[in-house]
């Protein structure tokens, strides 16, 4: 998939799986999302796993899990396990970005 098709994937997984709770810019029932992958220690491979499992990330003690978890108001985010690592790219893409 192209660079372009991968970011319009990206807004187009955020319309459907992630502004139901987050906004790219304000906090909502979840935190803003611009930011999030420096929130994450610029390691996308930390933040892609959460999205994926937030449960188990959170269950495991990871810290930066724990964080958003705070940063969150104590609301667990879904597990999305069925993204493969190119729509993940095209989220993140997006929520960077905002293209």
């Amino acid at each position: 998939m192209a660079k372009m098709e991968a970011a319009g994937e990206g807004k187009a997984i955020f319309q459907q799986l992630c502004a139901s709770c987050h906004m790219l810019d304000n906090d909502a029932t979840g935190p803003k999302l611009r930011g999030a992958l420096e929130r994450w220690n610029n390691d996308p491979v930390k933040l892609k796993t959460f999205i994926k499992n937030a449960t188990a990330m959170i269950a495991s003690g990871d810290e930066l899990a724990l964080q958003a978890q705070q940063r969150g108001r104590g609301n667990t985010m879904p597990a999305f396990p069925n993204l493969t690592d190119e729509q993940l790219n095209g989220l993140l893409d997006y929520i960077q970005n905002g293209r």
